[in-house]
């Protein structure tokens, strides 16, 4: 999976970057690994992934410029690569943090199970 992925909007490339705050939008606007679908099949998330991932951002990946999806020029197959990239970030970035929740809960699990209050009242 690649940071980067190029594109041809108005007839020119342009490359997009998934930095964090990019990311981070994303992640607002799909809510959940449930929702990872939706980019694809909901037509107003899909427009609102569109237009987070083709505004105009800072380095850093602060939005500097809104977009208007209608006024740009891009093919049903350049949306679809957009989508694909976008939600293949998100959906790797929730598994990450699931995964990592998973390991944290098996390493604290017996430090959880010695503040368990004993049979007869008494602490463990």
């Amino acid at each position: 999976m690649s940071e980067h992925l190029t594109v041809s909007i108005n007839g020119e490339d342009r490359e997009l970057f998934m930095s964090y705050g990019l990311l981070n939008e994303l992640s607002r606007i799909l809510g959940s690994i449930e929702s990872i679908a939706d980019a694809a099949m909901d037509p107003v998330v899909r427009d609102e992934v569109l237009i987070a991932c083709l505004s105009e951002r800072s380095k850093t990946g602060k939005l500097i410029n809104r977009v208007d999806i209608d006024d740009l020029g891009f093919s049903v197959d350049t949306a679809g690569a957009i989508i694909e990239w976008a939600s293949e970030h998100v959906l790797d970035f929730f598994m990450k943090r699931v995964e990592s929740a998973n390991r944290l809960a098996e390493k604290q699990a017996a430090r959880i199970k010695g503040l368990t209050p004993s049979s007869n009242g008494t602490e463990a």
